[in-house]
């Protein structure tokens, strides 16, 4: 048997996908080692625990928790309410850090 008949050949659309698939997992796995070697990183999801404690990221999660509740007044927002709106499923599910997803996701 020679070399070439032993070894599986891919169609180059399936080395194409794969290659694409790649550069996501990376920046996700990028992503999530700088959020761990933070060490000023949040343990949970409430305003002065680690950068939640920061000026605009208290802001961030003050209004995240305020949309979780269903709390939606102006006195309540200090920024655009969308990406505060977008870490409220992140909220709910006790994420230490709700917008971590929507930062994986979007880097």
């Amino acid at each position: 048997m020679s070399v070439s008949a032993s070894r599986a050949h891919f169609p180059a659309s399936f080395m194409l996908v794969g290659w694409k698939m790649l550069l996501p997992v990376l920046a996700a796995f990028i992503c999530l080692t700088g959020w761990w070697q933070d060490g000023h990183h949040p343990t949970a999801a409430l305003p002065g625990n680690g950068w939640w404690g920061d000026y605009d990221q208290s802001h961030y999660i003050h209004a995240a928790l305020s949309f979780a509740k269903g709390e939606f007044s102006s006195a309540e927002q200090w920024y655009l309410p969308l990406y505060p709106a977008l870490a409220v499923p992140g909220v709910w599910l006790h994420l230490p850090d709700p917008f971590l997803p929507l930062n994986g996701f979007v880097a």
